[in-house]
């Protein structure tokens, strides 16, 4: 199983989530087999600073692929939901907000 993490963040002209500028999404990592009920892998975003008395709200896609043999034999997106428990803090979010 590999996985790929993709950044965005939402665009009131586009209204709609897009990718963040520079490198928005991560190399496809390993994330183990698929014959485990859970597993856990991840990716670090840096962001620059909002500009004072802004902020943008970002949130996380999750691009996973299941492998036989080397090739593709299903996939999905997740976008990053509230409540998934074992993060710093207690819970998740769906979305962040960054800034000022």
């Amino acid at each position: 199983m590999r996985v790929r993490f993709t950044a965005q963040w939402w665009s009131p002209a586009r209204q709609g989530w897009v990718p963040v500028e520079g490198v928005a999404s991560s190399p496809w990592l390993d994330a183990g087999s698929a014959e485990y009920e859970y597993q856990q892998a991840g990716w670090t975003f840096a962001f620059d600073p909002a500009p004072a008395g802004n902020h943008f709200q970002v949130r996380g896609l999750a691009e996973m692929q299941w492998l036989k043999a080397g090739q593709v034999v299903r996939s999905t997106t997740r976008v990053t939901q509230r409540g998934a428990v074992g993060v710093a803090g207690g819970s998740s979010l769906a979305s962040c907000r960054l800034g000022s």
